[in-house]
């Protein structure tokens, strides 16, 4: 504790030694670090969708709502995260039109994770007190078509002409 004057260290300015850290990082292992920042961010939507899910199945919500809210709860969360811990740049513009295109990129994951999730608990009943098991085979799948339509659609190399 101090015994003079206030601390300038707020909880911001923590955070934006955390993204100066993230920087070095990323300028120290380029690819590397995306890989790791895409891992981390997986994984994190991950504990919170399982969270949500948990928590409202334990609620008595059903199950379909569960499974739904999980998802959009992840996904704003991933959003949010890679919003903060992105470059400044990255950050300029309307976080609404920002989260609208996340979204629509996510889409067809998120829908696929959703199908793939229900599916799993109507063919095998027992799952319906365990839906965490599902859902992470469900979120298994999801990502899959994500990793897919981003690297065979959204981000594919073209074609360069032959050279004479």
């Amino acid at each position: 504790d101090r015994k003079l004057g206030e601390s300038k260290l707020t909880l911001a300015e923590q955070l934006r030694y955390l993204q100066h850290l993230y920087r070095l990082f990323l300028y120290r292992y380029g690819t590397r670090a995306c890989l790791w920042q895409l891992a981390v961010d997986g994984g994190l939507g991950v504990v919170v969708n399982l969270a949500v899910l948990t928590a409202l199945a334990a609620a008595g919500v059903r199950l379909a709502v569960a499974v739904a809210a999980a998802i959009m709860t992840a996904l704003a969360f991933n959003f949010a995260l890679n919003r903060r811990f992105s470059p400044l740049s990255v950050r300029e513009g309307s976080a609404v039109r920002q989260f609208g295109r996340f979204a629509g990129a996510h889409s067809l994951g998120g829908l696929v994770n959703f199908a793939v999730t229900l599916l799993l608990i109507r063919q095998w009943p027992f799952l319906e007190r365990f839906p965490q098991f599902a859902a992470l085979v469900g979120i298994a799948a999801g990502r899959m078509i994500h990793y897919g339509v981003n690297r065979y659609l959204a981000f594919r190399k073209t074609r360069q002409p032959a050279a004479f």
